[in-house]
């Protein structure tokens, strides 16, 4: 049975992508295909299950995630890709 892992909180993508720009330093400019569907502008993950069956909730915020998560790997990159 699939579990859905998030902070349950409705996020727009462009929120999304540019808090993934400021927490990497990303200098340059997001950029968005137009010419494309619009697909969904937000997400939200369904967490009711894994907040049901095993009683877990998130510890961090996505922004406070998405910063611990960056972090590690901008730590462990040249270390993950030796073992690879």
């Amino acid at each position: 049975m699939p579990l859905n892992v998030g902070t349950g909180v409705e996020t727009p993508i462009a929120e999304l992508a540019e808090s993934i720009k400021e927490i990497s330093n990303y200098p340059g400019k997001i950029k968005w295909n137009t010419k494309g569907p619009d697909g969904a502008l937000r997400k939200v993950s369904d967490i009711s299950r894994i907040t049901n069956k095993l009683k877990w909730k998130p510890k961090y915020d996505l922004k406070a995630g998405l910063t611990k998560t960056i972090k590690w790997f901008e730590n462990n990159y040249e270390s993950a890709i030796a073992k690879i």
